[in-house]
């Protein structure tokens, strides 16, 4: 079956990422992979047999949405985040968002631009040093969709201290994935990643093409990747 984001948020045309996974219904959580407008690999775990997203009818007519879903986003401060931030409250959904940082300023906030008393609900987070923080917010909002932007960055950094890569992007993604996988309001896990899974490559890739990571960094994001087919 096809999945598309899209159809998630219950638009045609997402600003930041419009991605699609192939997801197996008959396994208890069902995996993705996509490739987004920002050449970001994506990977998709949702629940079986939940129908995600507004039908056509309901994206032509703004007045036929039908739930206020709940969305968490960690790594909400990343840019990618902040603006998919303002494409799901542009679609009618709650959204609370957390970072390790403080709130970026209002000019790195395009989900506040233009509208008056709007923005997020955010908490400020680490998933290393508060990670029971994040499992208490998880538990008190009990959102059905989680988007997950939050990762150590940066790719030539990551030989010098490729330890601190693999504690944040794979040992506290596996903490966090596991904590995840037991909630029943939780219908949909989309976890961004890297094209740089893929190592070099010539001309366009597809999601089934071979990881070949060649830096801590991208080692870190492909173990992760992985790690969630377990799951």
């Amino acid at each position: 079956m096809l999945f598309e984001f899209g159809e998630f948020l219950g638009r045609a045309d997402v600003d930041t990422y419009v991605m699609a996974g192939h997801l197996d219904f008959n396994r208890t959580r069902c995996i993705g992979h996509g490739i987004g407008r920002r050449n970001s690999r994506v990977t998709i775990v949702c629940k079986p047999l939940v129908s995600v997203g507004l039908s056509a009818a309901g994206r032509k007519r703004k007045d036929k949405v039908r739930v206020m879903a709940t969305v968490l986003i960690l790594g909400s401060n990343s840019f990618a985040g902040a603006t998919f931030s303002r494409t799901c409250l542009d679609a009618g959904f709650d959204v609370i968002g957390t970072s390790r940082s403080d709130q970026v300023p209002f000019h790195r906030r395009p989900y506040a631009w233009g509208q008056i008393n709007r923005d997020i609900r955010f908490e400020k987070l680490d998933l290393n040093d508060d990670f029971e923080g994040v499992c208490s917010l998880v538990d008190a909002i009990r959102p059905e969709y989680v988007a997950d932007f939050a990762a150590q960055g940066m790719v030539a950094p990551s030989w010098k201290h490729p330890e601190q890569w693999y504690q944040t992007n794979i040992t506290a993604k596996v903490r966090l994935h596991n904590y995840l996988k037991d909630k029943d309001y939780l219908r949909c896990y989309l976890r961004i990643s890297t094209p740089e899974v893929y190592g070099n490559t010539s001309g366009a890739v597809s999601p089934e093409h071979s990881l070949n990571p060649s830096t801590p960094y991208a080692v870190s994001h492909a173990a992760i990747d992985m790690s969630l087919m377990a799951f």
